[in-house]
């Protein structure tokens, strides 16, 4: 039912009706029980009188109990045939009007009449059982509450508290059916003045109320903290009221409005008309409530609303014992709700001005307690309605005077009552004119004495507790409290402005603007809206000028005073309120625009702000003022140097391989102080900044950062020594995050205006931002900052010139890690040079997004040095994770698809910067950083990788710069090189070979086959050309006492023979004859320097160089096999010269390894005593694991040598190679060492050097010198056949190298493999039990057992190759 639908005298009648026969038993029988209550009251009261007092007994407290049960009973019975009524008259109101349309007549008043004041009768009489009921005094509680007599006095509360609650619903509904027949006015249809509903039910209704919420236990926590500690684990859970104190709060609320109580909740959504709402929701009646009692009423509503409200002692001590118990969250917002409500019903300002002190200080704890110390979640809805209620307080007791002075005081007056007072004042007037005029002025002195006094201290007493509570509410996370702390702002601006004395309205104002500048930015839009409609009404009521003058006075400083600040709390970590300092920066800047200037157009919101230029850019971008910024910034942004870990660059491929990604980000740095985000908030507010600033301010400041670092990091290096350890490296780091901020502000400077305006902003930003790029990338990759080290063993070692350090030289610190004296650079250091210099890489990551494809331009002098850093040679891996991200995004703004095709599309510029450099360093004879070997590997796999090798000049580049390496490297004989740099350098060999053999690749699929073949003289002729050509080459040597430079030597040299001559034919034969000759000089330049590493101390580096020789024959084979396909037999081969001149190194190299292998495994653990056996580690078998990669590479290149010379290797694999390898396969009373010895070993690889023997026999007997080998079959066959016992890969292997033995020749091992099968001979059969026994005795001549297993493999082994001899076809004798 609807509380605006009225009933007519027909309707009323029928609810009469209803009435007496439903409702008036109901109401007789709950007045029995009442008069029964109270005649057992009054001889209990009698009895104390006449003698002592005593207890109850336990039959009385149970019939006291039985008689609340039945009255509980009663008032439920009631409530539901209430509802059934209304339910009744309101269906039955068609049928009613149809049938009395006909039959009604004006002048049926007199029956009106009568069923209105009998059903307001009929209700009041209902009402009264129920006033009576809330009214009840409680029974006092029992001091001794253990046994049976307290347990039934809780029992005895609680039914109480039940009949309450159900009362308090009963007169909600019978307030229900009043307001059926009167309206909310207190007017009856017809107009009629009608006070009785102020008397009989509402006054009436609110003091039993009031009295009832009094008697719970809720609202007297205070009062019975003794009594409660008392009450056992059991009653602890007895009702305490809270449901009925809820039943009570909507009961009055049902009073005070005329809707219903559900709907007193004020919507958040429309918190601009939030006045306009709750004086709407105000009734006329309830606005009488105020003059009532004289003011007193209201006064104990207040205090009995406040009572319901948690206490500051009591949320802390819940929130450190996790109680709930007393801290209800539906009853405080009931209570909240009930109090705002009354508050928007009274609008006498007097008499909210008596209660704002306790009200205020109620409703302050109340929201201070739950900003502060609770944690439930429905801690943020109590502490905005508390909020909301403060406000409201605060409009009701402070609204500005001016406004509604004349329209309050009329409303407080009825008609009547103004007339009369005009009548009265008017005789008085002329009877008495002098007195009352005297007595008027002597009232409004008073009266003005009175506002005075409560202005000054409204001024003294609530500035400070406003303010402390804005601040806890702009740090909290809930959109409810930051909306509720928006609107009092909006009261404390523009609502009670005129209460507050010029110095509280700059401070308590300055306060709520910040807050709603907070708001500007956040990230709920309609927190964003209202923040600037309160700032427009804030402004448009200052007006323009002081507006304008209040910025300009207050705005940088503000900010600059902000800013200074923020260091401090970031270093303590109070991340909760940098954030909070970092919105109220935001704001000032944003409101700082020009196009925010309008802030009254609504239809634009925040989408106005940021438009335009800033009026305060020019203030902020001053030489102090931008020093202060940047000093704050380097400190928030300084980055964590223990969150460094290693992480390696793992690259994912496209579906197509073409393209080439970085898995993972590897562009992002931690930091030190504050959490991700509070530094995400500060670089929206640095980005801000740059708006600010402008284009070209922000170009000078970025140019003064990178400057000022420059030269401190210079002075630094000068000084040797600093106390404050790395602190220096974070703030440079902290400095080139900020500018890096900087930069992308000023890439989204153009996206808050019109596109043909942003077009020429971006053409003008690029122009400013490319000769800023110029300016300040030079001195970013220039010695000191770049050439910081980052790896211990990535500093250059000393010079040669060094004097002797002293002991306090060698005591100092060096705290950038650089080149000189000191050596204690500590990881911590090199950590800290790795932040900054992934610091520097960001900030030139950003400056290839801003400028796009006009980065280009600046690539000479980046590239080299991103380059450098990428390396994984000598750098950090996170100085190599961001130097790959770097060039990863450089190189999608330079148009390419990945790094390595950008890389590849700048290999002659980074070819020749590459040759310069190391040319730089052979002449100095100063050692070169070792990230140089990678940038050189990097490139060249890059150019490999996208074909980028075709091109002549290409190769006569590769060419300068391996010589120029070539000569750095043979000159570094008086230079200490480190085992490392040796690596390194092999590496690099490694991928000039690879490069040279992509060459050869392409070079040779682009000639066409069809090339006509010379006569045989000229053949011969140019052979014998060729053959001198070929003996005169040879690797590239030079004295190193000359003064001569070998490279430009080798150029002229070069130049001179690429000269064509004036005959057309000689120069085709010349063509033909030098075909690959910058090849094959690089190829036999590389591999004279390997000849020399592998026989280097580390086998590393001896393994390496044999790949590099193995790499080297295989482009120089390739080379030949095409010279044989274009001119014949009569072609020179590169590759026998090369394997003439290498081959006394391989041997002697397989030599010493193999001998090493041996004797070591002589000494091996089974052939020593116990006690030396015991005290032997693992480093034996780690060497003996590399000895055995050694040899296996040596075998392969033999077998690469066997397979390739066309048979004239045959003679040095007999006399030098078999006798080594038959040394290694020589057996014991075990059988072959080395295969028993990988039986019992647990090694993954544990028969590769087994395998790799196997393997260059099989390819020795393939090639083409195999014929020449024949002799070595029978005993090489009788070293292999134990190896066919093996069931896994060495059977196998041993198989297939047999096979290879028998297409040569065999007749030579038919018959041990009749043996081992246990095959019988034509015509003379033969027994063999067991099959294998000649072959598996032992040299001293005692014999094992057999293995079954062992036997049956060999067997089977031995059968293959019996029938893979059945297939081979006739062999020549």
């Amino acid at each position: 039912m609807e509380g605006d639908h009225h009933w007519n005298y027909r309707q009323q009648a029928l609810a009469s009706i209803l009435f007496d026969k439903n409702i008036d038993p109901i109401v007789r029988r709950l007045i029995i029980l009442d008069d029964l209550r109270r005649q057992t009251q009054q001889q209990r009261n009698d009895n104390n009188v006449a003698a002592a007092p005593r207890i109850s007994s336990s039959s009385e407290l149970g019939l006291e109990l039985e008689r609340r049960n039945q009255v509980k009973q009663l008032l439920h019975t009631l409530r539901t045939a209430l509802y059934d009524i209304i339910e009744t008259v309101t269906v039955k109101n068609d049928e009613i009007n149809n049938s009395s349309s006909q039959n009604d007549e004006v002048g049926n008043e007199d029956a009106k009449n009568y069923w209105q004041s009998r059903v307001q009768n009929q209700i009041n009489g209902i009402a009264v059982p129920l006033f009576s009921l809330l009214r009840q005094h409680q029974p006092q509680q029992l001091h001794n509450s253990n046994n049976d007599g307290g347990r039934l006095h809780y029992i005895l509360q609680s039914a109480a508290y039940s009949c309450m609650e159900e009362a308090a619903l009963v007169v909600v509904v019978v307030w229900k059916c009043r307001q059926n027949i009167v309206n909310i006015s207190g007017k009856c249809k017809d107009g009629e003045s009608n006070d009785d509903d102020m008397n009989s039910l509402v006054l009436p209704g609110l003091v039993s109320c009031t009295m009832a919420l009094s008697s719970l236990d809720i609202a007297n926590n205070g009062d019975s903290t003794g009594d409660q500690n008392t009450i056992n684990s059991d009653e602890t859970a007895l009702d305490r009221g809270e449901e009925c104190a809820v039943a009570l709060l909507r009961c009055m609320q049902a009073f005070l409005t005329s809707s219903s109580p559900s709907n007193t909740v004020f919507d958040l959504d429309s918190l601009s008309s939030d006045l306009d709402q709750l004086q709407h929701l105000a009734s006329p009646m309830a606005t009488e409530i105020g003059d009532a009692m004289g003011g007193a009423l209201v006064a104990r509503l207040v205090q009995t609303f406040l009572a319901l409200l948690p206490k500051e002692s009591e949320t802390k001590e819940a929130s450190n014992n996790n109680n709930t118990n007393n801290n209800n969250p539906t009853l405080q917002l009931e209570a909240l709700n009930t109090l705002q409500l009354l508050m928007t019903s009274i609008p006498t300002d007097t008499l909210w001005k008596a209660i704002l002190p306790g009200c205020f200080a109620g409703l302050y704890r109340c929201a201070l307690s739950k900003l502060r110390y609770s944690s439930s979640a429905s801690t943020h809805k109590v502490a905005s309605e508390a909020i909301l209620a403060l406000s409201l307080l605060l409009v009701q007791s402070m609204k500005n005077t001016n406004t509604n002075e004349n329209t309050n005081e009329s409303n407080n007056h009825s008609v009547t009552e103004t007339l009369f007072a005009a009548i009265q004042k008017s005789k008085l007037a002329v009877e008495t004119q002098d007195l009352t005029e005297g007595v008027s002025d002597q009232l409004s002195v008073q009266s003005s004495h009175q506002d005075f006094a409560f202005d000054n201290e409204v001024n003294a007493r609530l500035p400070g507790p406003l303010s402390i509570l804005l601040s806890l509410v702009s740090t909290n996370r809930s959109h409810l409290v930051r909306q509720r702390g928006l609107f009092l702002c909006r009261v404390i601006l523009v609502e009670t402005w005129s209460t507050w004395t010029e110095s509280t309205s700059i401070t308590l104002g300055k306060k709520a603007i910040e807050y709603c500048l907070t708001a500007l930015t956040d990230e709920n839009d309609k927190l964003s809206d209202y923040s600037l409609q309160v700032l427009s009404e804030y402004k448009s009521q200052l007006g323009a000028i002081e507006w304008k003058r209040r910025l300009s006075q207050n705005t940088v400083p503000t900010i600059l005073e902000l800013v200074e600040m923020l260091p401090i709390l970031a270093k303590s970590g109070r991340d909760v309120e940098v954030r909070n300092y970092l919105r109220i920066i935001d704001g000032y800047l944003l409101i700082s625009f020009r196009g925010a200037k309008n802030l009254e157009a609504n239809h634009t919101k925040h989408r106005s702000l940021g438009k335009g230029k800033s009026d305060i850019g020019a203030a902020l971008s001053c030489a102090e003022a931008a020093k202060v910024i940047n000093d704050a910034f380097s400190v928030i942004f300084a980055p964590d140097t223990e969150s460094m870990t290693c992480r390696p660059v793992i690259e994912a491929f496209s579906a197509d391989g073409n393209e080439v990604g970085i898995i993972g980000d590897h562009s992002r740095l931690r930091f030190l102080y504050l959490q991700d985000e509070t530094i995400n908030a500060a670089r929206q507010t640095a980005r801000l900044f740059a708006r600010t600033f402008g284009t070209k301010r922000c170009a000078f400041i970025i140019d003064a950062c990178v400057a000022d670092m420059f030269e401190s990091c210079s002075r630094r290096r000068q000084l040797r020594h600093t106390p404050d350890g790395i602190s220096a490296q974070l703030t440079w780091s902290g400095s080139c995050v900020y500018c890096t901020e900087l930069l992308e502000g000023l890439l989204k400077l153009d996206e808050y205006g019109d596109r043909v305006r942003a077009t020429k902003n971006v053409k003008r930003t690029a122009h400013v931002l490319s000769s800023l790029a110029a300016s300040v990338f030079p001195i970013i990759v220039s010695d000191p900052l770049w050439t910081l080290p980052t790896t211990l063993d990535g500093r250059g070692s000393e010079k040669k010139a060094q004097t002797k350090p002293n002991g306090l030289q060698v005591a100092m610190v060096d705290s950038i890690g650089g080149d000189g004296i000191c050596e204690a650079s500590s990881i911590k250091v090199m950590n800290a040079n790795a932040i900054l210099l992934c610091a520097l890489m960001g900030f030139v990551c950003q400056f290839a997004r801003v400028l796009d494809e006009d980065i280009k331009l600046h690539l000479p002098t980046i590239l080299l040095p991103l380059l450098e850093r990428a390396s994984g040679i000598g750098n950090h891996s996170y100085v190599q994770n961001f130097a790959v991200a770097s060039l990863g995004v450089i190189s999608k703004s330079s148009a390419c698809s990945d790094m390595y095709s950008f890389i590849a599309t700048n290999f002659d510029y980074l070819l020749d910067a590459v040759s310069i450099r190391v040319r730089k360093h052979a002449k100095e004879r100063s050692t070169m950083p070792r990230s140089m070997m990678g940038v050189i590997d990097v490139v060249l796999r890059s150019a490999i990788r996208h074909g980028s090798i075709a091109s002549s000049a290409h190769l006569s580049m590769v060419d300068h710069m391996l010589t120029c390496l070539l000569n750095y490297f043979d000159r570094q004989y008086d230079v200490s090189m480190s085992q490392q740099n040796y690596l390194d350098t092999v590496c690099v060999f490694r991928s000039i070979i690879s490069f040279v053999d992509e060459s050869i690749i392409e070079q040779t699929g682009n000639i066409t086959p069809f090339m006509a073949l010379e006569s045989n003289v000229q053949e011969a002729d140019d052979w014998l050309q060729r053959l001198d050509d070929e003996l005169q080459m040879g690797p590239t040597g030079y004295s190193e006492d000359s003064d001569e430079d070998p490279i430009n030597e080798s150029n002229t040299v070069e130049d001179e023979s690429s000269k064509p001559t004036d005959d057309n034919d000689e120069h085709i034969a010349e063509n033909k004859s030098i075909k690959h000759m910058k090849e094959i000089h690089t190829v036999n330049a590389v591999l004279a320097r390997c000849s020399y590493l592998v026989c280097s101390e580390n086998l590393k580096i001896q393994v390496m160089g044999c790949e590099t020789i193995l790499a080297g024959f295989s482009c120089l084979w390739k080379i030949g096999d095409f010279r044989t396909s274009q001119q014949g037999e009569s072609a020179s081969n590169p590759l026998l010269p090369a394997i003439a001149e290498l081959w006394p190194t391989i041997i002697r190299r397989l030599r010493a390894a193999s001998s090493a292998h041996i004797s070591s495994r002589r000494r091996s653990r089974h052939h020593l005593p116990l006690r030396h056996a015991m005290a032997k580690d693992q480093d034996q078998s780690k060497s003996q694991t590399s000895l055995e990669a050694l040899i296996s590479k040596c075998l392969e290149i033999i077998s690469q040598l066997c397979t390739l010379s066309d048979g004239f290797f045959s003679n040095r694999f007999e006399n030098d190679v078999y006798p080594i390898l038959a040394r290694l396969l020589e057996s014991d009373e075990r059988g072959i060492i080395l295969l028993e010895d990988g039986r019992n070993s647990h090694y993954a690889k544990r028969h590769s050097l087994l395998l790799s023997i196997l393997v260059c026999l099989k390819h020795a007997f393939e090639s083409s010198c195999g014929r020449d080998l024949a002799g070595l079959i029978p005993s090489c066959g009788s070293m292999i056949f134990p190896m066919l016992s093996d069931h896994d890969h060495v059977g196998d292997a041993a198989v297939e190298t047999i096979k290879a033995m028998l297409k040569v020749d065999s007749d030579a091992l038919w018959r041990g493999l009749h043996k081992l099968s246990g095959r019988s001979f034509p015509r003379n059969p033969l027994c063999v039990v067991p099959p294998c026994s000649t072959e598996l005795v032992s040299p001293s001549g005692s014999k094992f057992g057999f293995d079954k297993d062992v036997c049956m493999t060999t067997k089977q082994n031995a059968e293959r190759l019996l029938d893979f001899i059945d297939t081979l076809p006739e062999q020549h004798l």
